[in-house]
């Protein structure tokens, strides 16, 4: 992702931990839970690409628009923007 000042560009990834549940997940095919799955697993270290999204805004490294054109739920990135 390009940053503000476009020389740099800026990380952004999910991380999610080794997790039965997200293996089974996959396994059965339910694949579209697995941001939930992330969200809800941050006290073991996982985290969304909105989460990672919404800091990178947040610090200064990229823009609203040039984050908002890479999430995964809209409604859940503008709430991490805001700070909730």
């Amino acid at each position: 992702m390009i940053t503000k000042n476009t020389t740099a560009c800026a990380p952004q990834n999910a991380i999610s931990t080794r997790s039965y549940s997200l293996r089974n997940l996959i396994r059965e095919g339910k694949t579209y839970q697995i941001n939930s799955v992330i969200e809800t697993g941050q006290q073991y270290g996982m985290q969304s690409m909105d989460r990672m999204l919404a800091e990178l805004h947040r610090s200064g490294t990229v823009t609203y628009e040039e984050a908002a054109t890479q999430v995964i739920d809209r409604e859940n990135f503008q709430r991490l923007v805001k700070g909730h």
